[in-house]
């Protein structure tokens, strides 16, 4: 194989016979890339120096699985930059595309004002460790493309619509990987990534102090099934709603991943079935009514084995807001959260939520006036019933469970978590316990009520004999 070297003797590139031939070139800074693109075929390359190249048109592939490549520093920064300087829609695939045609390792920064760094319709290339920067949105995938991007850099882009990291549309299924998304301001929703009839799989990345004006301001879901495992959403601004992700109309699976101190919520979801697993919240803010951890609104998501911790509400659910639906709240921890009104861990309205085998303690509710009742854990307003399946709820301030709810009859439901079912207080749960809880059969409002139901009972017998032995 051959490598031809083309220099540039004035500002354009000089072709010759045996360079359309050639099956690699390299370019130097200021060279013409769509000269070199054309004359070139299948499986060759355009390698680029360091330096800036300043396109006047856009630079288009045409259908050709060759590979532009630039270098890098020693930390892997690209150095090879395509610069439209806010004139030039930089890249684009709109002929079919294929994983063949391959973007490495190349900055792109500066497109015009009104396009993207990279438009693929119907087309999915390979992005590789390139960086996208202020540039009116990075990628924007459209019309069936689902392009490959790894290890990029998405930062200072900005667009007056959605978006402005990245925009998928028309039923578009990108698989983005191992990218940073920062600093990014979408106008409209989706400060990182937006989707609208489309299903991404977003795996391993990073938003950081991403905004969207509207929704979603580290990623927005509209109609959108999303598949999104192990990123992390770190201080994403205040849009109106969704800091972390925004959920319309949309069920995305979201597992292993981390929100903490985002501004407006972790989740929002709107008429959406997400499925979350596995995930941290922490230190976020619920304004504007929302809950700080996962807000849900007309939604019955699923969430399964999540922790939530020290997330603050500025009025109702510190951990979690249900304002309609059915949701299912499994195995989960919640601890440290606070509401300034009702719900220091959980508030509920017009919903029957299911909570099943979570601990819930030391949360707290602010309201504290002696007419109130704010649920320091959770708080149903009087048109909801949540389902209380083997909990503990203990030490949240004021008041444990506040609210209609079922009882299966297992929780423990406590003022003290330092061993609730010790009745005695002899540092052991054993006969005389038992013997209290027989002693206050079918007594009302007893301390030996240890699930809270109201009565002491059956389901009170067998809290005790669950918590057997020393404390």
């Amino acid at each position: 194989m051959q490598t031809y070297l083309y220099a540039l003797l004035c500002s354009t590139l000089s072709l010759t016979t045996a360079s359309l031939m050639a099956d690699s070139i390299l370019l130097p800074p200021g060279g013409d890339i769509q000269a070199a693109i054309n004359s070139l075929g299948d499986g060759d390359t355009v390698q680029l120096q360091a330096g800036s190249y300043f396109p006047s048109s856009t630079l288009n592939t045409n259908e050709k699985a060759i590979t532009l490549v630039g270098v890098t520093d020693k930390k892997g920064q690209p150095l090879s930059v395509i610069d439209g300087q806010n004139e030039v829609q930089i890249l684009l695939c709109s002929s079919g595309e294929s994983g063949s045609t391959v973007f490495r390792n190349l900055e792109i920064r500066k497109s015009d004002f009104n396009s993207p760094g990279l438009l693929n319709i119907g087309s999915s290339p390979t992005v590789i460790n390139c960086t996208f920067v202020d540039n009116s949105g990075g990628i924007h995938n459209t019309q069936g493309s689902n392009p490959t991007v790894t290890g990029c850099l998405f930062t200072d882009n900005t667009v007056g619509g959605n978006g402005a990291g990245i925009l998928n549309t028309e039923n578009s299924s990108p698989n983005i990987t191992d990218c940073s998304f920062i600093d990014n301001l979408a106008g409209g929703s989706g400060g990182g990534i937006a989707s609208e009839n489309s299903q991404p799989t977003i795996t391993n990345c990073t938003f950081i102090e991403n905004l969207a004006t509207d929704q979603g301001s580290g990623v927005y879901n509209l109609n959108s099934n999303a598949a999104i495992h192990g990123c992390t959403f770190n201080q994403q601004l205040e849009g109106l709603s969704g800091s972390g992700i925004a959920n319309w109309d949309s069920s995305p699976t979201i597992s292993e991943c981390t929100f903490h101190q985002n501004t407006n919520s972790g989740i929002t979801n709107r008429n959406s079935n997400s499925i979350i697993t596995n995930c941290t919240f922490s230190e976020n803010i619920g304004s504007s009514g929302a809950g700080a951890g996962i807000y849900n609104l007309n939604s019955s998501p699923t969430v399964i084995d999540c922790l939530f911790i020290d997330n603050l509400a500025e009025m109702h659910g510190g951990g979690i807001r249900n304002s309609g639906g059915s949701p299912f709240i499994i195995d989960c921890l919640f601890v440290g959260n606070s509401a300034a009104l009702e719900g220091g861990a959980i508030y509920n309205r017009s919903s029957t939520p299911t909570i099943r085998n979570c601990e819930i303690t030391n949360n707290t509710s602010s309201l504290v006036l002696p007419t109130d009742f704010p649920g320091g854990g959770i708080y149903s307003f009087s048109d909801s019933t949540v389902i209380l399946e083997s909990n503990t709820i203990c030490d949240n301030t004021p008041g444990q469970v506040i609210g209609d709810w079922i009882n299966d009859g297992s929780n423990v439901i406590a003022e003290s978590c330092d061993c609730p079912t010790d009745l005695n207080g002899d540092g052991v749960v054993d006969g005389l316990d038992v013997t209290i809880v027989l002693g206050d059969w079918n007594v009302a409002n007893s301390f030996a009520d240890l699930n809270g139901d109201g009565i002491v009972s059956g389901a009170d017998l067998t809290v005790v004999l669950g918590f057997w032995g020393d404390c």
